[in-house]
């Protein structure tokens, strides 16, 4: 894809790296392991908190300073939302779910008025705003009086209907140290999108003492074509621990983030069903993308980061594309769209050598973690429109920290006990 032309890009995707993010929060008189605790306490307080559904029928009060003392509704609000963040035990958990909370604010404002950039004029606060979830605990964007979007069913799984905008749809994914969220913002030809980040890192114990063992547990979680896609090269040859451990999580987070586009997420079984990658898997169209496939997912992105090193359009450097159809293996009790077509975008987590310097918080490990971001979007009814979106719809990629997160929200300067 040549960077001449500016692609249309109708999707963002905002990354937060938490392990670099932490340590802008220092704090001489509070002990590391509370910060997170005290900060989010400040952090609702000074802003106030509102149920989306609240605030998407409140036009005034969502852009108001909101000085007024807050309800009862958002005091207890307040309340639930902490408790929320400090019900993990892990330390890196709660930093996640702060995260995971301003990302999903900010998703509703910019659903509002979707030129808001960060951080926002000086005199503005915004509450922050707390999204409504479905009944298998999705997070979603309710549909307000403009959107001309209508309701989505999640019939075959528990008879919900919700008032859900299908022009601007986000998902969250995150794995430590990343928290992602990836939105779209009008209508468009596809209405559905999810994501999926996976680090590449082999959690080995004294159960899994090897990779091997380790992927082993997985093997019943793909078909066989899909697993010998994962272990076995084009020249039918096995792969190494290190590739096999890549195509995995790559694959893995393609079934994800593909469930977690049709609203299920984790409460469908993936043997259940097959993706297959076009040009990659199985012979296609050529998509005439610069991004040609080679042996595998990852080798096909380290290929396309290498042709665009030399780029800096945004909107293609380090993201290669795959159409993809998806085959029903086995009966479900949910709806998989079988024969449809969809487009996964892998975007790589590669450390980028201005971070090789950053600071991080005291005794976190700074080794290298490469990693990826999937997107999956559909459903398209045919190659062509599928195709046609993988080439010319790409992602923007926005690079934040925590600070941008709570700077966007209107707070002047993080209190100084942090600095």
């Amino acid at each position: 894809m040549s960077s001449k032309n500016t692609p249309h890009c109708n999707m963002k995707l905002s990354i937060v790296r938490l392990d670099h993010s932490r340590a802008d929060f220092r704090a001489k008189t509070i002990p590391h392991d509370l910060i997170i605790g005290s900060l989010t306490r400040e952090v609702l307080d000074y802003l106030s908190c509102k149920p989306a559904l609240e605030a998407a029928r409140d036009n005034n009060q969502r852009w108001s300073s909101l000085g007024t003392k807050p309800s009862l509704k958002e005091f207890l609000l307040k309340q639930t939302l902490v408790k929320n963040v400090m019900r993990y035990v892990r330390d890196p958990d709660r930093w996640i779910a702060f995260t995971s909370l301003l990302l999903k604010s900010i998703a509703f404002y910019r659903y509002v008025e979707s030129s808001m950039s960060i951080p926002v004029d000086e005199e503005t606060k915004l509450p922050v705003v707390d999204l409504p979830r479905t009944k298998l605990n999705r997070p979603y964007l309710p549909r307000i009086m403009t959107d001309k979007a209508c309701a989505r069913r999640i019939e075959e799984v528990v008879g919900e209907e919700v008032e859900e905008s299908t022009d601007s749809m986000m998902n969250i994914s995150h794995q430590y140290p990343y928290a992602c969220m990836i939105q779209k913002q009008d209508e468009s030809s596809f209405p559905l999108i999810g994501c999926d980040v996976v680090i590449f890192d082999a959690h080995l114990n004294k159960h899994t003492p090897t990779i091997s063992e380790f992927l082993k547990v997985f093997v019943g979680s793909f078909t066989p074509l899909e697993w010998q896609s994962i272990s076995t090269s084009k020249n039918a040859l096995p792969r190494s621990d290190d590739d096999t451990l890549q195509e995995f999580y790559l694959r893995w987070a393609m079934k994800e983030a593909h469930t977690k586009a049709l609203g299920y997420g984790m409460n469908v079984d993936f043997d259940s069903f097959e993706t297959r990658l076009i040009g990659l898997d199985v012979d296609g169209v050529d998509q005439k993308s610069a991004f040609k496939p080679h042996d595998g997912i990852w080798e096909s992105i380290t290929a396309g980061m290498n042709m665009s090193s030399n780029q800096h359009d945004v909107h293609v450097h380090h993201q290669v594309s795959f159409v993809s159809q998806i085959t029903r293996k086995r009966k479900q009790n949910v709806a998989i769209l079988e024969g449809d077509f969809w487009v996964f975008t892998f975007i790589s987590l590669v450390e980028r050598s201005e971070l090789a310097g950053k600071k991080t918080i005291e005794s976190e490990n700074t080794t290298t973690r490469n990693g990826c971001v999937v997107v999956c979007r559909g459903p398209f009814h045919d190659i062509e429109d599928a195709t046609t979106s993988s080439n010319e719809h790409h992602i923007v990629l926005e690079n934040l920290t925590l600070m941008d997160l709570i700077r966007f929200h209107g707070m002047k300067a993080v209190m100084q006990k942090y600095k």
